[in-house]
């Protein structure tokens, strides 16, 4: 079975003449809410930015388990 991809017309608060990236939040097809991002923001998963920071030489070192 295939999920049928439906077109989603959202409004943004964004001024006419802007150009970036915007974040968007929706549910059941309708606009909760936008955000733009400033050049300096990223989104990802945890475990990409924890891939990230070890490929850029940080040391990741998970927390001690309870009860050790």
């Amino acid at each position: 079975m295939h999920n049928a991809q439906t077109t989603v017309t959202a409004t943004l608060h964004i001024s006419p003449d802007f150009t970036g990236r915007v974040l968007v939040n929706l549910i059941n097809g309708k606009v909760q809410c936008d955000r733009r991002l400033r050049d300096e923001e990223h989104v990802s998963s945890l475990f990409s930015f924890l891939e990230l920071a070890e490929s850029a030489g940080f040391q990741v070192i998970p927390p001690a388990q309870s009860g050790e």
